[in-house]
């Protein structure tokens, strides 16, 4: 029966961008988008939403998967949210949105189904705000839930973006109601006075009108009203209990299946002839639904009968019984490729040893997409005691940590890196020294162990030649050469250093990675900065240059080119104006939200701008550059005050920038980081010599 009404409303409100339709559950909202786009002859991108989608990470990957499979592509072609741009996720978010919908067609629908799954969820509320601002003429998005918008849409409520469909438009009207009756109660015609007690008691509530008339003729047990929020009470009294033996069990036991296949439901419950009984509930709509997925007829249950049916079965089946249940859904549901799910009843059941297998399988995939805050979630369900036993669990845990604890992370990767020389695992020792060679290089500011994990390095380097993983052999080379570079310099004489940045030269030519290639391109490109080879930093920043420019690329991979390509700038003083490199380097970064970069980008600007004594231009860099810095970085800060001092002599103002320079020197004097600390030394000379203060700054050239 069309809900003419309805869709008519729903057309009338087309125009707006965005359609927010919220009522309770059971309410027919699904069914009713569903229907209405089916009547015009739209077929949207439907996504249906669940509690896992409150991380970021989760809700990009698998709505993207859902636009490979609606564009029959079987190729992703929308971003992930891997790490490089969890500092920048409303960027990021904007950039998606801005690729989702033109590739979406004409008519691009977006549905966002069952989104009280999510209501609580703050980083799910960003995301609406910064990607529903980007639904561009034409596109629509539909939301359905049973909460109304939450306070980060006012503004697209306020701009006459977002109009909201709500239950008092959605109650069935008496006509509606009848319509509803008759089809549920097929051949049997109630009496007139039975008809409008049902219609008066389920007060337009569809889902009321489904427990009333679900068991047959009513006339007898009608309550004075039905309401939505006590579906659990009046469904198990009034038609969970009249459910015959076997159906009640069959439900009970997949009441943790998101997608019921018939035989799985046989083999959890027991029961034969599962599928005919689901297709009987089905017949009857209670609640479920089925659908075919590649020939196959596949159930689901309605969230309402869902969450009852978890209750209910956690209320009534023994403790031991229950686990068993769990722990043989979880296994159904790993192999029907759905680890999440699986993953939380392992740790509710505390089967620890599925629980690891299933992580060590899957970590790999959830990092690739982004969602190391699910691998995470999942390392800190487990006791303490199996990470530091397991150490690839210690090594994704110290993965997990790396951007924003990485001292934390260190602890971890060093707790790996014992486990893996013990067990003699190459693999697993180049990804955990690479992880703390990392950790020293990017989370710490001081470089003062650098040396210890570098023999470590040393070591391990004549059997790198063995490891099954050679891209990954690779970047624990140049993360050393970079590491050893900045921090050890003095482990290597100037001849030894040249052969081994020719050795990674040629290398680098070899691979496919793009990411890869530009990070060793830019590994190199800082040692022919400092070891200065301009000639070669030319060559290399126009090799770069095509990965820049590239949409194909990577961001970070395109962010590094662009570092080179600002520091060849400065270090040839090219006469060109730095302007277009700077504003294209930027904005890259800003549009794609890739900020891991972004003090680095800026400093090379600034180097740019001093070097051409453009002071305006340098002084505002320097304000972004100072806004963004990380309080008890003391590398970062030294950084800034030498920036900072080089700006104001320039401007003549030697006292300021003698004081930068004194603080730059006593900040980074502890941090064994000898080329920048030379900076800052030379910076202090220069200005003391300025000053006319010549024997200190004598004093301080003999101090080098």
């Amino acid at each position: 029966h069309p809900r003419t009404a309805l869709f008519q409303a729903l057309d009338e409100l087309a125009p707006c961008p965005v359609t927010w339709i919220s009522a309770p559950g059971g309410a027919g909202k699904t069914t009713l988008v569903a229907s209405y786009l089916d009547e015009r002859g739209i077929t949207p991108l439907w996504y249906r939403v669940d509690p896992g989608d409150g991380d970021p990470a989760s809700f990009f990957h698998y709505l993207g998967e859902a636009h490979a499979r609606l564009a029959g592509s079987g190729q992703r072609r929308l971003p992930l949210l891997t790490p490089e741009y969890q500092a920048g996720i409303p960027a990021f978010t904007r950039r998606f949105f801005r690729e989702l919908f033109p590739s979406l067609g004409a008519t691009a629908v977006l549905v966002l189904d069952n989104i009280e799954a999510v209501h609580e969820s703050p980083q799910f509320h960003d995301i609406l705000q910064n990607g529903l601002e980007e639904i561009p003429p034409g596109a629509r998005v539909i939301v359905t839930g049973r909460c109304h918008p939450p306070a980060c849409c006012a503004r697209l409520r306020l701009t006459g973006r977002l109009a909201e469909l709500g239950w008092d438009r959605l109650q069935l009207d008496d006509d509606e109601s009848r319509a509803v009756i008759e089809l549920l109660t097929e051949e049997t015609e109630l009496p007139e006075h039975t008809l409008h007690r049902i219609q008066r008691t389920a007060r337009g509530w569809m889902g009321g009108l489904v427990l009333l008339l679900g068991q047959g003729r009513p006339e007898s047990r009608i309550p004075a009203e039905v309401d939505p929020r006590h579906f659990d009470d009046y469904f198990a009294t009034e038609v969970f209990g009249h459910l015959p033996p076997e159906t009640r069990t069959l439900l009970l036991h997949t009441a943790w299946l998101s997608a019921l296949r018939p035989d799985a439901a046989a083999e959890l419950s027991g029961i034969e002839d599962a599928e005919a009984r689901l297709r009987e509930l089905e017949r009857r709509q209670m609640f479920l639904t089925s659908q075919q997925e590649q020939g196959d007829t596949v159930f689901s249950y309605h969230p309402l009968l869902a969450g009852f049916l978890q209750a209910e079965a956690m209320r009534t089946l023994p403790k031991r019984t229950l686990t068993r249940l769990k722990q043989a859904t979880a296994a159904i549901l790993v192999r029907e490729g759905e680890p999440d799910q699986a993953a939380e009843l392992y740790a509710e059941t505390g089967h620890w040893p599925a629980l690891v297998e299933l992580i060590r399988t899957q970590a790999p995939a959830l990092w690739a997409q982004g969602r190391h805050g699910v691998l995470r979630h999942w390392l800190d369900r487990l006791p303490p005691e199996r990470l530091d036993e397991d150490p690839w669990l210690a090594c994704w845990y110290g993965n997990t940590d790396l951007l924003t604890n990485p001292r934390a992370a260190g602890h971890r990767f060093e707790t790996a890196l014992r486990g893996f020389e013990a067990s003699g695992d190459t693999l697993g020792q180049c990804l955990s020294l690479t992880g703390l060679l990392d950790t020293q290089m990017y989370g710490n500011d001081s470089l003062a162990d650098a040396s210890r994990w570098l023999d470590a390095f040393d070591a391990l380097e004549p059997r790198l030649a063995d490891c099954p993983a050679p891209d990954l052999a690779l970047r624990l080379a140049f993360t050393a050469f970079n590491l050893q570079f900045v921090a050890c310099p003095e482990r290597l004489d100037a001849d030894a250093w040249q052969a081994l940045s020719r050795r990674l030269e040629a290398r680098i030519r070899t691979l496919s990675d793009d990411t890869l290639y530009c990070m060793g391109a830019a590994h190199l490109g800082m040692y022919y900065t400092w070891h200065p080879q301009p000639d070669r930093l030319a060559l290399l920043a126009d090799a770069l240059r095509k990965y820049a420019e590239s949409g194909r690329v990577a961001p970070i991979a395109r962010l590094q080119a662009w570092l080179v390509a600002l520091t060849r700038h400065w270090v040839t003083a090219q006469r060109d104006d730095p302007e277009p490199l700077i504003r294209q380097a930027l904005q890259l970064m800003e549009d794609h939200g890739v900020f891991v970069t972004r003090l680095w980008l800026l400093s090379a600007a600034l180097f740019c701008r001093l070097v051409r004594r453009d002071l305006a231009a340098a002084e505002d860099l320097l304000t972004r550059f100072h806004d963004h810095l990380q309080p008890h970085n003391r590398h970062e800060q030294a950084h800034y005050h030498f920036l900072r001092g080089w700006l104001a002599a320039l401007q003549g103002d030697l006292e300021a920038s003698l004081a930068h320079a004194d603080a730059a020197c006593e900040q980074i004097r502890p941090l064994h980081t000898p080329h920048f600390e030379l900076l800052a030394r030379l910076l202090r000379c220069q200005t003391l010599a300025r000053m006319a203060r010549l024997d200190e700054a004598a004093q301080m050239i003999a101090d080098t």
